[in-house]
């Protein structure tokens, strides 16, 4: 279990991360022994609840959720040190109609059909994915930005019930003045 708990701790570092660098506010962070966790936000930020005019701000708001999505198994995979191909997660991916997207590649996927529902042509594909994962890489693998996802992972654990306040999360973070998108 206990690898499970780190393995938890650092996919919600990762998360958590992106969402600081995005400057969303970060409410708390929590993992489970079981595998589960969360890093809570204020406000939660989907895709599709924006009305962006343009292809441009679509695909802006896109790569900052394929971020976020993807933040925190680039986390893990790095914490592993394993080199992962994105596309087998997703090649045979697709949800049954009323399902509700669960985990993080399910939300990354919804939130692309979506968009490209509302822009009316199938623009956001797999070779988005590999664009917001590449991305994504890049900033983990900053010498800062992975220290604070180590500092972040290692606080998780050694904290009661593996929980974070934000403020506390923001205090890690800040110690990093490199850390930028």
């Amino acid at each position: 279990m206990r690898n499970e708990l780190k393995n938890t701790a650092y996919h919600e570092a990762g998360h958590a991360l992106i969402y600081y660098l995005l400057g969303r506010n970060i409410i708390f962070i929590n993992a489970n022994e079981d595998g589960t966790g969360i890093c809570k936000v204020n406000p939660s930020f989907k895709p599709r609840y924006y009305t962006s005019n343009s292809l441009d701000e679509h695909e802006a708001e896109m790569l900052e959720w394929g971020m976020i999505c993807l933040s925190g198994y680039a986390s893990e995979i790095k914490m592993m040190g394993k080199k992962h191909d994105i596309r087998g997660l997703f090649e045979d991916f697709y949800l049954e109609e009323e399902e509700e997207p669960e985990s993080d590649s399910e939300c990354l996927i919804y939130e692309m059909e979506e968009i490209n529902k509302i822009i009316g042509k199938k623009h956001f594909d797999i070779e988005f994915i590999i664009k917001a994962w590449d991305k994504t890489n890049e900033i983990i693998n900053k010498p800062d930005a992975w220290d604070a996802i180590i500092m972040l992972s290692n606080k998780i654990l050694d904290s009661e019930n593996n929980f974070l306040w934000g403020p506390e999360v923001e205090e890690i973070f800040n110690k990093y003045d490199k850390l930028h998108l």
